[in-house]
């Protein structure tokens, strides 16, 4: 099955699932398309740090991309909010290395 980008992109925002470098630096990416960005991070302080991040550094990164236009960046602790009326979710958390991912007698690996 094909996918396609629905039409009107332009009118819906993205959302940035984690707050950390990577996911900061893919909203930072996306706002410079001037897109609405939705970052969620359960953390209020991972998310605001990263909005600040996108909000210094879009105008200049923007400024540098052919087409580029600084779009906006918001922050929330709420799955739903981030989500709602998204065209695009970048998922952008931590693994965590170390964790079982089979049982021990590792049968329905």
């Amino acid at each position: 099955m094909a996918f396609t980008v629905p039409a009107d992109v332009k009118n819906r925002p993205v959302a940035v699932i984690g707050a950390g470098t990577l996911g900061r630096r893919i909203a930072l990416m996306l706002a410079t398309r001037g897109s609405e960005v939705r970052i969620y991070d359960k953390s209020k302080e991972a998310g605001e740090a990263a909005r600040a991040y996108v909000v210094e550094n879009v105008a200049e990164v923007a400024a540098g991309i052919e087409g580029g236009s600084p779009g906006r960046a918001g922050v929330t602790d709420d799955m739903a909010e981030a989500l709602a009326g998204a065209w695009l979710v970048v998922e952008a958390v931590p693994e965590r290395l170390g964790a079982p991912t089979c049982p021990p007698d590792r049968a329905s690996c």
